[in-house]
């Protein structure tokens, strides 16, 4: 495959730019599924994104296909910063299958420089835990992390996600790319190499990626860009007596580890503090989202807290000019509650986020399902 040169890729609108709300869901690859143990992933990247974000993600019950970037390195150090600043990044690739038994891998590399870099992940044998990877031609050394491979596929009928993970339980996009990909293609190994599906990836192609081998075509999603305007209807919340009572909405409970929060919201100038959802029990845990709103030119403050059933507390706060009576569109995200990542997105926009504690609980955080309602609005 020719390296793609920068000018021509932007001229020719042949590469797809993710704006961390974009993604790419090919909503079925049993074809994968079926060659998991021997397998090529191929594609271009060009990105300068240090945050840990998921490129590729396709999941079946307990099984899973992932390839992400900037995850810590094994054993828990991070990439070095003066390595960051160069561009250097961490690429993880993990395979398990439906019985828990998982290869994985980890390269460090310096993808994130701007530029375009071609990326081979070759497969040679899952149960065996023999694979290895290629960036720009050369082979690199690959640090595995598992022994035992995975053997027992299940079929893909949940598809592939491009540009972020997909978080089944909460039933959201998370951990998003952003930069741009370009000519991803799947190969099978065995018994011959030959093409499972390529998706040139092209502006051009709107709302669809289309997969010049194998027929698996793709929806392209720009999350709140594909929201047009405002919500066509909305509750009307006084501050005082109109609230609504969800219920019990138990099960959610059980997966705050990861989940996510989305909504619109439009506060009436001289908003004064307020809670938007509240869900915490003393003795199941819960969630609250939380707005105060700013003071003397000062934006406000949104605040989302975490509680696991130890009462251990996770508070993510985010300074956001949202009370200013337009509708905006607030996306949070708990990638991983325990190892403290948490994103905030307002309109399309990452926001920074201050995170405490800091450091990760002792033991691990546990989640229950609730015991008492949830409520939107007080």
């Amino acid at each position: 495959m020719p390296r793609p040169d920068h000018t021509p890729v932007a001229s020719r609108g042949h590469a797809l730019e993710f704006n961390g709300s974009t993604s790419v869901h090919v909503p079925s690859l049993q074809a994968l599924g079926e060659v998991l143990n021997s397998f090529e992933l191929e594609f271009w990247v060009l990105s300068s994104y240090t945050r840990p974000s998921t490129l590729f993600h396709a999941g079946a019950n307990d099984a899973l296909f992932a390839l992400s970037l900037n995850e810590p390195m094994p054993g828990g150090g991070p990439v070095p910063e003066d390595a960051v600043d160069s561009g250097w990044c961490t690429m993880h690739f993990t395979l398990r299958d439906d019985q828990q038994r998982c290869v994985s891998g980890f390269v460090c590399y310096p993808v994130l420089d701007g530029q375009w870099h071609h990326v081979q992940w070759c497969v040679e044998d899952a149960s065996a835990n023999r694979m290895h990877a290629c960036m720009d031609g050369m082979q690199l050394s690959i640090t595995l992390c598992d022994e035992g491979g995975p053997c027992d596929w299940p079929q893909l009928t949940e598809g592939l996600q491009i540009g972020a993970a997909v978080s089944k339980l909460a039933n959201v996009c998370t951990s998003h790319f952003i930069g741009s990909l370009s000519d991803v293609a799947l190969w099978s190994s065995s018994p011959r190499r030959h093409a499972i599906a390529r998706w040139p990836l092209s502006h051009a192609v709107g709302p669809t990626a289309l997969d010049v081998v194998g027929g698996h075509d793709a929806a392209v999603t720009r999350g709140h860009w594909d929201i047009a305007g405002f919500p066509a209807s909305a509750g009307l919340f006084n501050g005082l007596n109109a609230y609504v009572d969800l219920g019990c909405v138990g099960d959610f409970g059980a997966y705050l580890r990861r989940c996510g929060v989305e909504f619109w919201i439009r506060p009436r100038t001289g908003q004064g503090p307020c809670c938007i959802f509240d869900s915490i029990d003393g003795d199941q845990g819960g969630l609250r989202l939380s707005l105060r709103p700013g003071a003397g030119g000062t934006p406000a403050l949104l605040a989302l807290s975490v509680q696991d059933s130890h009462q251990r507390l996770l508070t993510a706060e985010a300074p956001c000019p949202i009370d200013n009576g337009q509708w905006r569109h607030v996306c949070w995200r708990v990638e991983d509650s325990e190892q403290r990542r948490v994103s905030l997105e307002v309109d399309g926009e990452w926001i920074e986020v201050s995170i405490s504690p800091t450091s990760s609980p002792s033991p691990p955080t546990e989640f229950k399902a609730w015991a008492r309602s949830a409520v939107l609005g007080r």
